[in-house]
């Protein structure tokens, strides 16, 4: 749901989560005129960089690890837009930090700025690792609500089994319904400041994810389709000549059809869509491309 995406929290650097705006407040309170003592700086200077890395690691904590478990929230039960949080913050604490150090740290620092901006820098530097578990978690979710979708294609036999449809021309409504969690998390994102990280990190995983679930969902209802079709061969339940093609047929060749709508998709979704996963999807229908008449 697109309420799920946001959690807006007003500030002037644009952060989203509010732990992300605590601690650069407590970064400007550590340096104010009320707080900071100039004959001990180092001591200063000391907890300027523990602040960052204890951000990194709190935030890092709360994540969890995307690999383990199963659901779509993350171990502590962020939600999706919280996630997105920490992927926007991410940015934007480097650079509302930098722009800190550079206006009021420095200036307390004198002659040791230069060399301690070297070091901010680097610290800083553990920030963008918040990125990859963040965007993991929202792949597992995005792919998992694409692949629950997916699930309807073992219905497609059903369909067709003794009932005397028409042969398949048009994609099933699963094929659209699959993409629809995609295009609402696309639709309430930031555009401008995560457009990048979207197409890159995050889409290309979610499309080929799904792609190789819906090889391994294919497959299976084949195998069933090829199994039914055996057992009624032996039992001569077989139509008479001239009868057209048989169900099963018709149900190969819908998978056929969804499997290119499927395909063109995700190449509007993403213009680069290729790969293995791609091919080995493909190569599950191909050879029913035929039974088109």
């Amino acid at each position: 749901a697109q309420s799920e995406i946001k959690s807006p929290i007003p500030d002037p650097h644009g952060f989203t989560l509010e732990m992300t705006k605590s601690y650069l407040m407590a970064l400007e309170k550590l340096w104010s005129g009320e707080v900071y003592i100039p004959t001990i700086p180092h001591r200063f200077w000391a907890l300027t960089l523990e602040l960052v890395h204890r951000y990194v690691q709190t935030v890092k904590r709360r994540l969890g690890d995307p690999r383990a478990g199963a659901g779509g929230n993350s171990g502590q039960g962020w939600t999706v837009g919280e996630c997105v949080g920490v992927v926007s913050d991410a940015q934007a604490f480097q650079k509302a930090a930098m722009s800190f150090f550079d206006e009021h740290i420095a200036q307390r620092l004198g002659m040791a700025a230069s060399l301690c901006r070297e070091g901010f820098e680097e610290s800083l530097q553990e920030v963008p690792s918040l990125t990859e578990p963040a965007t993991a978690w929202i792949v597992r979710h995005l792919t998992d609500k694409c692949s629950a979708e997916l699930k309807a294609a073992r219905t497609v036999m059903g369909q067709y089994r003794s009932t005397n449809r028409q042969m398949p021309k048009q994609p099933s409504g699963y094929v659209t319904s699959t993409f629809r969690s995609i295009l609402a998390f696309r639709a309430s994102i930031p555009h401008e400041q995560l457009e990048n990280w979207y197409w890159t990190e995050l889409l290309p995983p979610v499309l080929l994810q799904t792609t190789a679930t819906y090889t391994s969902v294919l497959t299976e209802a084949l195998d069933t389709l090829k199994r039914t079709e055996e057992s009624l061969k032996r039992l001569k339940k077989q139509p008479p000549p001239g009868a057209g093609l048989a169900d099963e047929d018709k149900v190969r060749l819908q998978y056929w059809i969804d499997v290119k709508e499927f395909m063109a998709s995700c190449e509007r979704l993403w213009k680069d869509y290729d790969g293995p996963e791609v091919r080995a999807l493909m190569e599950v229908v191909r050879k029913y491309k035929d039974l088109q008449q």
